[in-house]
């Protein structure tokens, strides 16, 4: 088995309520779960945390238009209109329909 290599991302350092600091070990396999992360998130309105998290999404899944939709949201609840709305239309520039 191939080791890999983690590393602590600062992007994503997550505070953690029952620890000092909570930290996600870096690795591409979990890449694909950043999007979930923002998700729940936004689920708690942890607005800052779930920016962060679809944020490292779409650096690597730059064409999700998903990704760009929902960070579009997140953006509007920290009334950052501006952004949001640049992140919609990179969302509707992406999207097929």
């Amino acid at each position: 088995m191939k080791n890999k290599e983690h590393k602590k991302c600062p992007k994503l350092n997550f505070g953690h309520p029952n620890s000092k600091i909570f930290y996600i070990l870096y690795t591409e396999e979990f890449d694909s779960f950043l999007l979930s992360v923002g998700d729940l998130y936004m689920s708690i309105a942890d607005f800052e945390r779930a920016e962060i998290a679809y944020d490292g999404y779409i650096k690597k899944f730059p064409t999700n238009v998903s990704g760009w939709e929902k960070l579009a949201v997140c953006l509007q609840h920290q009334e950052r209109t501006q952004e949001a709305n640049m992140a919609r239309k990179k969302a509707e520039r992406l999207s097929p329909v």
